[in-house]
């Protein structure tokens, strides 16, 4: 049977990656796959730099469900 998950990268106040998976999903198999990744501190730094890049495009409908930057609140 399959453990599906969600791995979400929340950096600098913001949301920046969200990756599904459909297996593998319990701390034995993910979790220690990122604890691998994590535990190397070039891999940290590349990541970081990565997330710099990221786009999002939303379109006005998506614009309404997510806070502006910086607030909490929703957009009417």
């Amino acid at each position: 049977m399959s453990t599906r998950h969600i791995i979400c990268i929340f950096w600098q106040g913001k949301w920046f990656v969200a990756q599904y998976g459909p297996w593998d999903g319990y701390p034995e198999g993910q979790g220690v796959d990122i604890l691998k990744f994590l535990s190397i501190t070039v891999n940290i730094e590349n990541l970081k730099a990565g997330l710099q890049h990221c786009v999002y495009i939303l379109t006005p409908e998506d614009e309404k469900l997510f806070p502006a930057e910086g607030t909490t609140e929703k957009k009417a």
